[in-house]
């Protein structure tokens, strides 16, 4: 069973970085958009700030998730007494 939590481990803190990769040259986009537009239009600004926090919500959760399922399946302790 360790070497299948391990492997599920693995794989989860792996995808999760793969899903933030992925959605990090469109954060970057809108971000330059948002900073572009920032001193002209703030119409543009607002609009270019939202898409901004959405892909910064999605990296987030990715990581965030990632992060939760490699904490949960790491391997526990022994108790003294139990085989």
């Amino acid at each position: 069973m360790g070497r299948l939590r391990g492997a599920l481990r693995w794989g989860a803190l792996l995808l999760g970085a793969g899903f933030a990769a992925w959605d990090m040259p469109e954060a970057l986009y809108n971000f330059r958009h948002w900073r572009a537009a920032a001193p002209d239009d703030p119409a543009a600004a607002e609009f270019w700030g939202v898409a901004l926090r959405m892909d910064a919500t999605e990296i987030a959760a990715a990581l965030g998730a990632a992060v939760v399922l490699w904490l949960a399946l790491r391997p526990r302790k022994k108790v003294a007494g139990k085989s």
